[in-house]
This record gives C-alpha cells, sequence and structure tokens, in this order.
C-alpha cells in the first residue's frame, strides 16, 4: 500500500520541521513504522519449524521476520528519502536490541540491527540504509539491568544528539508510547505521539505525516 499523503502535505510538514529547528528526526520502530509488533524478536522464516518446537515453553506467538518487513508503515517510506533530500538526518530509537536472541530465540530468531537493517533494506537503497543506521540506538533497558537505564528513550536520545552534534531541541522522536514522548520532552526534545496500531484495527496507523503537520505549531 502506498502512500496516501501527498507530495504537497509531506513538503508542508518539512517546512514545519525546519520551521521549529529540526534536523534529527529519530523514529521509534514497533507500531510506529511497522504495523506489526515484534516483541523485540521476529522468527526468521527459514527456521519456522525450530520455533513451533520452542514456542511451547514460550509466552505467546512472535510473527513472521516476512510479514513483519511487510508490514512497514506507507508515510515512513514516503516521507524519509524526502527528510534526507531536505537535509533533515533521519535515525531510529528503538528498544529492539541485539541482545534478545541471548534471552529467547537463539534457535529461531531474528532481532536488533538484522531485523531493522532488513526492514530497511525491503524499502530503501544501501546508502539510505547506512545512514539512517548509522547512529541509530538499538537499546531495551530491561536486558542490560546492570546499567539501570530508565525505561523510556532519554538514553537514546542523548546518544543521538551527541553522535549528531546538536542540541536536544533539534531532534524530533515520534514514538508510539506516551510515556516516552513525555520524557523526551521533559528532556528537552521534540517528541510526537503516533497513534499505534493497536487503537484501530485493520487501519494503517502508525507513523503518518499529519502527526507533524496536525501537532507542531510554529
Amino acid at each position: 500500500m502506498g502512500s496516501t499523503a501527498s507530495p504537497e502535505l509531506i513538503n508542508q510538514a518539512i517546512t514545519i520541521l525546519k520551521g521549529v529547528g529540526v534536523t534529527v528526526v529519530a523514529f521509534d520502530v514497533d507500531l510506529t513504522i511497522t504495523q506489526i509488533h515484534s516483541r523485540g524478536i521476529a522468527v526468521d522464516d527459514d527456521k519456522l519449524q525450530a520455533y513451533k518446537r520452542q514456542n511451547r515453553i514460550m509466552d505467546g506467538e512472535l510473527p513472521l521476520a516476512s510479514a513483519w518487513v511487510d508490514s512497514i508503515v506507507p508515510d515512513f517510506v514516503a516521507f524519509v528519502p524526502r527528510l534526507l533530500e531536505a537535509g533533515i538526518n533521519v535515525t531510529l530509537a528503538t528498544f529492539g536490541d541485539d541482545a534478545y536472541t541471548q534471552t529467547m530465540g537463539q534457535s529461531f530468531g531474528i532481532c536488533g540491527h538484522a531485523l531493522v537493517t532488513r526492514l530497511l533494506r525491503s524499502v530503501f537503497p544501501e546508502s539510505t540504509v547506512q545512514s539512517i543506521l548509522r547512529y541509530s540506538v538499538l537499546l531495551a533497558p530491561h536486558l542490560h539491568p546492570e546499567d539501570d537505564i530508565p525505561m523510556d528513550k532519554t538514553v537514546h536520545l542523548a546518544c543521538i544528539a551527541e553522535a549528531y552534534h546538536v542540541d536536544p531541541g533539534q531532534v524530533l522522536l515520534l514514538d508510539d508510547q506516551p510515556r516516552n514522548v513525555i520524557s523526551a520532552i521533559e528532556g528537552g526534545y521534540q517528541a510526537l505521539h503516533v497513534t499505534p496500531v493497536e487503537l484501530n484495527p485493520g487501519v494503517v496507523q502508525g507513523f503518518k505525516i499529519e502527526n507533524i503537520t496536525d501537532q507542531v505549531e510554529m
């Protein structure tokens, strides 16, 4: 499914972002740029039988990697190239973490950088993929209890701002979790809430261009 956002609406969103000083847009992943939640790990299609054998001791179902990749949100696909053309950096701030395979799914799972790389390569050329991944932060705080990381995106955003050499107010977080949006704003970042897919089943939600044009005041 293609984006329903017109070129004019996309241009309007970029003008708004520039007007409020945004130079980096950090996207959450699950239920923000995808319509399916991976729960941190997806099942490698080639290892489905291994997953079925192990799933009897696991809590709930995990998505197939191919289905998760296919659920990428159309407006994200349309928006990223235009942001980059306009000189606005794009990155990811997600709880997806390479460590998930150490806690579950070693025999069947794909997670962290491998999973988001597969997602991005499904729609973007390699140069765009590498541009997005360069300073992306894939970190699940609960998998690193020894580091005492807060259960929000403030550490992610601090790393991103430092990597791009920008002030917090130049970074915009787009996220479906209200707590991440609130804590980001309290930390001096810009942040917008994205309506998660689960609130309107069957309708393409996640990130939409209107999240910017309807919420940001210049």
